[in-house]
């Protein structure tokens, strides 16, 4: 899928996006959570604008040496904690279809599978559309 994460990472503007950090993943306009474990940074998860009272759940990640620890719900967790605290509609996230270990945690928080055929990725069944509504 090298060319269906490419595509993605130029349509969000990734590069463009981490180059301006604190536009996108910082207050007032979103956020950035991290977790740490005996002191080691483990994992990160963002949350960037979607829309006018929307936010996307983006790029987490928790180091394979620190799964299983409840890392990944923790974060999750305090991603949906903090968009609905800020009063935000919908938090909106996309994955893919091989990660096996994070559907059912997404699950778990209460997103639900949608499917919009104008959502990148949109015709391809790789890629997971989910949503929760606050």
């Amino acid at each position: 899928m090298h060319e269906t994460i490419d595509n993605y990472l130029e349509d969000q503007d990734v590069a463009g996006q981490l180059s301006q950090f604190k536009d996108f993943f910082q207050p007032p306009n979103g956020e950035c959570f991290l977790a740490r474990l005996n002191d080691d940074l483990v994992g990160i998860v963002m949350m960037r604008p979607h829309g006018e009272n929307d936010v996307e759940m983006n790029r987490m990640y928790v180091r394979d040496t620190a799964r299983g620890n409840g890392i990944g719900r923790t974060l999750g967790q305090a991603l949906v904690d903090e968009a609905r605290a800020l009063g935000m509609g919908v938090v909106w996230l996309d994955a893919l279809y091989r990660h096996v270990e994070a559907l059912p945690l997404y699950e778990s928080l209460g997103f639900e599978y949608y499917e919009d055929p104008e959502a990148f990725g949109g015709d391809d069944e790789r890629v997971i559309h989910m949503k929760l509504v606050l």
